[in-house]
């Protein structure tokens, strides 16, 4: 499989799942935040976790989160990953 098609089913399934319960305990948002932007997703995906996270008594920690978003998004707004955007036909995801 190539890595463009890898990329692609990835962010699909990123779009329906969210963060895990050892992500919810281990408690780094700001990792969080850095690979939703990697994606493509946007900040106000931390309410997806929060709803997961809250039935392990757990916050997210927006700040960290949207320091971490920041970051992911240098990364994800690059040429390469325009392109594969472009070439996938595939709109910005909407949360």
């Amino acid at each position: 499989m190539s890595n463009a098609l890898a990329i692609f089913f990835l962010t699909i399934s990123l779009n329906y799942h969210s963060i895990s319960k050892k992500e919810c305990l281990e408690g780094n948002w700001f990792k969080a935040g850095k690979k939703d932007a990697y994606f493509g997703l946007k900040k106000n995906r931390l309410s997806h976790h929060k709803d997961t996270c809250l039935k392990y008594n757990i916050k997210p920690d927006p700040i960290q989160y949207g320091k971490g978003h920041m970051e992911g998004l240098k990364l994800f707004c690059t040429k390469q990953r325009g392109y594969h955007w472009g070439i996938t036909n595939k709109e910005n995801p909407k949360t």
